[in-house]
């Protein structure tokens, strides 16, 4: 007789982690045992079987350390293109989990909402290479280590200033502040592709400041403890930004003859009008035109019945999301279909559009420094999309 209370119990404990997982695997698990090794995989693969585990980077002189993201990967799943795709599904599962982590840090008591937020994440069609299995582990674990120094660097500021925080928790502020500083300089070092992103924390942390009042000198004073608590974090940034200039060696060497200051010496008109051109370009495809291909007429295809089956298992993902999240036990001051009720809902929704937004739009950053667009065809562009779910999610 205990058994179904003990099951019900582990369930709603695990609830967020459970329902992120079916998320992952009703989207791409069902062809893992008929997909293999694609594009620059098959580079690595031949690298990891010729040279071993440490030599599968290749590309770019400024990119060695991402060897250490792709190094789980081939412990794990050597030159099996199975056990790959099984790892890629399970890091984009944990990559959501780490994304709800960091909101729930960030707005607590907004389960539903961020719940939805973090499944998104996992399934939003502006990246929609997640069959490159080998390629994207690196990404994918890069974006992991920023999500956790994001939700370190929020963690720490809370211990700090809330007077509720147990004594244990106060402790551990400075072991927090440490560890998100050194996961910050880490994904950084790794790969480029989530520098822009970098640039939300100041709006974070100013998000986490206490309101005192709507007059214009306390948000200013607001505006100042955030930006105090943000010098930590922008010194290692102005330290990657200078190595990475190419100033200390290094530099953007796979990219060099293309970047955007480039552009500007030769032709500073022809740089600003290009840079604001594709730059709205790529705000609108992440935004809105990226969902066209997924209400597309051509879906409605009876020759192709898998299409009937892949509407099938979103209606039915759509139907167990809405029933879970609209249970009493999940979120009881956040029920679907009651936002606005609360007063602070009002403020979470201005705070996550700005956020939001914010992120979108440094997220492109990297990808418009080297002149690269998700708009361009060819060239697999969306990969630039990657660090913009943060924001469009």
């Amino acid at each position: 007789m205990k058994l179904f209370p003990s099951i019900f119990g582990f369930l709603r404990r695990y609830s967020i982690a459970l329902i992120l997982l079916a998320v992952a695997t009703l989207a791409y698990g069902w062809q893992v045992a008929r997909l293999g090794f694609y594009w620059d995989d098959w580079v690595f693969v031949g690298r990891y079987q010729s040279m071993g585990v440490f030599n599968t980077i290749f590309y770019g002189g400024t990119r060695q350390l991402g060897v250490l993201t792709l190094l789980p990967g081939f412990l794990l799943a050597g030159d099996s293109p199975l056990a790959w795709h099984i790892y890629s599904l399970l890091l984009r599962w944990a990559v959501g989990l780490l994304f709800w982590w960091v909101l729930e840090q960030l707005w607590p008591g907004q389960r539903t909402a961020i719940t939805l937020m973090a499944a998104l994440f996992i399934v939003h069609p502006a990246f929609s290479q997640q069959s490159i299995a080998v390629v994207y582990s690196l990404q994918l674990l890069d974006y992991a280590i920023f999500l956790l120094s994001i939700g370190l660097m929020v963690k720490a500021e809370r211990a700090g200033s809330q007077a509720n925080i147990p004594a244990s928790e106060r402790g551990r502020r400075w072991l927090w502040l440490v560890l998100a500083i050194l996961a910050q300089a880490l994904h950084l070092f790794i790969v480029e592709y989530f520098v822009g992103l970098e640039l939300i924390r100041p709006l974070v942390l100013y998000l986490l400041q206490k309101e005192t009042t709507s007059a214009l000198p306390g948000k200013l004073l607001r505006l100042k403890n955030a930006l105090i608590r943000w010098l930590p974090y922008l010194l290692v940034l102005i330290v990657y930004a200078v190595w990475r200039s190419g100033v200390l060696g290094g530099g953007f060497d796979t990219y060099e003859y293309k970047t955007i200051t480039a552009f500007l010496r030769t032709d500073p008109r022809a740089a600003i009008l290009e840079l604001i051109e594709y730059g709205l370009k790529d705000i609108l495809v992440l935004l809105v035109n990226t969902w066209q291909g997924t209400l597309a007429p051509s879906i409605i295809d009876l020759s192709q019945p898998y299409n009937f089956f892949s509407l099938g298992i979103a209606a039915l993902a759509a139907f167990g999301l809405y029933y879970i999240l609209s249970r009493p036990w999940f979120d009881p001051a956040f029920q679907v279909g009651q936002v606005g009720e609360n007063p602070r809902d009002g403020q979470f929704l201005r705070q996550a559009a700005a956020l939001g937004f914010f992120a979108v739009l440094v997220s492109f950053i990297p990808s418009w420094f080297v002149r690269r667009h998700i708009v361009e065809p060819g060239n697999f562009g969306d990969r630039f999309a990657l660090a913009g779910l943060f924001g469009a999610s």
